[in-house]
C-alpha cells in the first residue's frame, strides 16, 4: 500500500503497487463481503502493508481504472512508518537500508532494473556472436593479471593464504590456449585500493577474449557491443547525460564511429616537441621536467609508466567526452600487450573513454612466452620487487603460452561504470545495491 485515503466512513481508497505497476483500490461498505469486518480492516491496514485484494475492475467517475474490492487479506504488516515517496534524502540511510530506497524512490529502482537489462543485453550480444560464457576462480593462491593490491584471506581447510582475484585475465587466456576460441566472463573483482566516485573495492567487470583477432578487430567488437547495449536500453543511440553531475546536459553520440587518439603523437603535438624514449628508465628525469613544465603535480614513485599516465591524464583524457579510443600505449605501461607491428616502442592496446571516464581496456595479447617472461621481470622492477625469478603463477602462465596461444585480443569492460554512464549517475555507489558504508 502506497497511500490510503478515507473519503467517508463507508468509502476508502488505496493506492497499491507491485512489479512497477500501480492501481487504485475502492473499498465500498455496501460491496464488502463481510460488513462486520469492514471497520476492522479499515482500522488495521495502513501505508506499507502488503495485502491481497479480491474484487472486480471498474472505473471511477473521473475514468481512473480501479478495483472494486469485496475482500482484503493482510499478508504482511508494515510495523514501522514508511518514508514518503522521494523524501529519503540521507545517502547513508539509502545505502544502508536500500529496501527503503527502492520502496520510496522510483528513480533508484529504475537504476537497478536498467542495470539488469544492461547485463542481459551484454549476454545477448555475446550469444549472438558465438562467445562461450565461463567461470574462473575468485579465490586463488596468487593475485595477478593487473597492477593492483589484492585482498588476502585464509583457508582453514587448505591451511593456506588465498587472495581474492583482481582480474580473471590470465585464466581466460589459458582457456583460449585450451581451444575455447571465444570466451567471456561477467563477475566480481576485488582490489584493496582507494575509494572514490568511480572506484569501489568490489566491482563487476566483463572480460572477453577472441582468438585470431587483434586490437583493431577488438575496437570494432567493443564499439559494436556498446552500441548494441545503448540502442536497446536507451531506445536510441543518442544518450543525454548531465555535465559533472550538474543541471547542464550533453548528448553523447554513439551513432558516429568512435574517435581514436594515438598517445605519443597526441602528447607530442600538445608539447610541441618529441618525447624521449618513454620506455627507457634513463628518460625519467626528462619526463619529470615535461610534467612539471605543464603544471602536473607528481606523486611518487616516479617511474616511466606513472609519468606516462600523468601525461595522458593531463593532455588526452579531458578531450574524451564523446566515445573515444585512446590507442597505442607505450610498452612500459602494458606488460601483457603485444608490440605494435609498425610503430616502435608502443603496443597494440587501447582504452575506451566516455564522458572522461575509462570504460574499457583492451589489447592484442602478447603470445611470445619468452617476451612475456621478460615483461614480467621488468614489471617487477618497476614495482620495486626483487625480480631474480618469476612468481609460481607467472611461471605457470608462461608455461601455458609455451603450448601455443593463438593470435588473440581481449577486452575488459567496467560494468558499474557503464551503468553509471547509461543511468546518468555521478557516483558508483548509486549503481551498487549494497555499497560499503561504515
Amino acid at each position: 500500500i502506497y497511500s490510503k485515503r478515507e473519503s467517508s466512513k463507508k468509502l476508502i481508497f488505496l493506492d497499491i503497487g507491485s512489479e512497477g505497476g500501480k492501481l487504485q483500490v475502492r473499498i465500498v461498505y455496501k460491496h464488502y463481503h463481510d460488513k462486520d469486518l469492514f471497520e476492522e480492516i479499515n482500522s488495521i491496514v495502513k501505508r506499507g502493508d502488503i495485502i491481497e485484494v479480491f474484487g472486480y475492475p471498474c472505473r471511477t467517475k473521473s475514468g481512473e481504472l480501479s478495483i472494486l474490492c469485496h475482500q482484503i487479506n493482510l499478508l504482511s504488516p508494515c510495523l514501522l512508518d514508511l518514508p514518503q515517496t522521494d523524501s529519503l534524502k540521507d545517502k547513508f540511510l539509502r545505502y544502508k537500508q536500500r529496501y527503503l530506497d527502492l520502496l520510496t524512490r522510483p528513480a533508484s529502482k529504475n537504476i537497478f532494473l536498467t542495470r539488469a537489462k544492461i547485463i542481459s543485453e551484454i549476454r545477448r550480444w555475446f550469444d549472438q556472436n558465438e562467445f562461450v560464457e565461463v567461470e574462473t576462480p575468485t579465490l586463488s593462491n596468487h593475485a595477478e593479471g593487473a597492477l593492483a593490491s589484492p585482498f588476502l584471506t585464509h583457508s582453514k581447510a587448505l591451511e593456506a593464504d588465498l587472495f581474492l582475484r583482481i582480474a580473471p585475465e590470465l585464466y581466460l587466456k589459458q582457456l583460449v590456449v585450451g581451444g575455447l576460441d571465444r570466451v567471456f566472463e561477467i563477475g566480481k573483482q576485488f582490489r584493496n585500493e582507494g575509494v572514490d566516485s568511480t572506484h569501489n573495492p568490489e566491482f563487476t567487470t566483463c572480460e572477453f577474449y577472441e582468438a585470431y583477432a587483434d586490437y583493431d578487430k577488438m575496437m570494432d567488437r567493443t564499439e559494436s557491443l556498446l552500441k548494441h547495449v545503448i540502442r536497446y536500453v536507451n531506445d536510441g543511440l543518442n544518450l543525454i547525460i548531465s555535465v559533472d553531475g550538474g543541471e547542464d546536459t550533453i548528448c553523447l553520440d554513439f551513432e558516429k564511429p568512435f574517435r581514436r587518439i594515438s598517445i605519443i603523437e597526441e602528447i607530442e603535438s600538445k608539447i610541441g616537441r618529441s618525447l624521449p624514449d618513454v620506455n627507457d628508465p634513463n628518460s625519467i628525469p626528462e619526463l619529470k621536467r615535461i610534467c612539471e613544465s605543464v603544471g602536473i603535480e607528481l606523486v611518487p614513485p616516479h617511474n616511466n609508466s606513472r609519468l606516462v599516465d600523468a601525461l595522458v591524464e593531463h593532455f588526452i583524457e579531458p578531450q574524451c567526452v564523446q566515445p573515444t579510443f585512446i590507442i597505442d600505449f607505450p610498452i612500459i605501461t602494458s606488460p601483457l600487450a603485444k608490440k605494435h607491428r609498425t610503430k616502435p616502442g608502443v603496443t597494440e592496446r587501447f582504452e575506451l573513454y566516455i564522458n572522461r571516464m575509462e570504460i574499457a581496456n583492451a589489447y592484442s595479447e602478447l603470445n611470445d612466452p619468452y617476451e612475456q617472461a621478460k615483461r614480467f621481470e621488468i614489471q617487477k622492477k618497476e614495482q620495486g620487487i626483487n625480480a631474480t625469478e618469476l612468481s609460481d603463477w607467472s611461471q605457470e602462465y608462461v608455461l601455458a603460452l609455451k603450448h601455443g596461444l593463438p593470435p588473440t585480443s581481449g577486452c575488459g569492460i567496467g560494468i558499474d561504470r557503464l551503468v553509471m554512464l547509461i543511468t546518468n549517475q555521478s557516483s558508483i555507489r548509486e549503481v551498487l545495491l549494497f555499497p560499503y558504508v561504515s
